[in-house]
């Protein structure tokens, strides 16, 4: 809020596993929370001493370990994010944490089937705990129609079945553009190691038309506009449910 009324840049950072921790949160949590740290995503797609990621065969869920992190992010300030995490394991932590958790970049995947994706009912009990998610133009998991590339209208039916699944407090925008990947002369770290998710060669797959860069974003609230949505709605959408959680959870410290 401060940096807007400034008209500067504010950046939040985060990790997106929660490894770093290792196994002595006691001792590295502080140190990461003095160092800026405001977010932490429990696991990425593989597995970890939290919990599962969504990649693993076998979702165990919620460790013990894991149990006692939520906590202590619950009781430092740090939001918890359940992107990439495991359904399993995502449900436990949404249960176990006492306040609003996100899961920052994850579609539906009713309409676009992806173990990144999130399936109904994780939704639900992501919003029944007051939680929200971000939609996500990462073209792999928002293309609806698989003998097209994906375009602006995909990434706003991700949306549309988000609030009308659980309604308009529980969606946000998690766009994962990364326009580095564009600059980069060799395949990035994550094209290298994740090539059995895409379909042909990663480097090749089609951006979100319409959305693709980041100073498309007046394209999303073009498109919200279009499909009816209230100006309230839409500043919602455009950040003000995360908001809500940021509030709520760097305020308990």
């Amino acid at each position: 809020e401060r940096a807007k009324a400034e008209r500067k840049l504010g950046l939040m950072m985060g990790f997106q596993s929660a490894e770093p921790l290792e196994d002595d949160w006691i001792n590295t949590l502080p140190v990461f929370y003095r160092m800026g740290i405001r977010v932490i995503q429990l696991t990425y797609n593989e597995r970890n001493l939290l919990g599962c990621g969504c990649l693993e065969p076998n979702d165990d869920g919620l460790t013990a370990y894991g149990r006692q992190v939520v906590g202590a992010l619950n009781g430092t300030g740090v939001i918890i994010d359940l992107s990439h995490v495991g359904q399993k394991t995502a449900v436990d932590a949404i249960k176990a944490s006492r306040i609003p958790v996100i899961v920052s970049h994850a579609n539906a995947r009713a309409l676009t089937p992806h173990p990144r994706n999130l399936p109904d009912d994780t939704i639900k009990a992501l919003a029944d705990a007051g939680g929200v998610m971000g939609a996500v133009a990462w073209s792999v998991i928002c293309q609806i129609n698989p003998d097209r590339p994906p375009t602006l209208h995909d990434f706003l039916e991700h949306i549309d079945y988000v609030v009308n699944l659980v309604g308009v407090d529980h969606v946000g925008i998690g766009s994962d553009i990364n326009e580095n990947f564009r600059a980069m002369p060799i395949p990035s770290d994550f094209q290298t190691q994740y090539r059995f998710l895409f379909k042909g060669d990663p480097r090749k797959v089609a951006d979100v038309e319409g959305f693709a860069w980041l100073h498309e974003y007046p394209n999303v609230v073009r498109g919200l506009v279009a499909r009816g949505y209230s100006d309230e709605d839409i500043v919602k959408i455009m950040g003000g449910n995360f908001l809500r959680v940021a509030r709520e959870a760097w305020q308990r410290n």
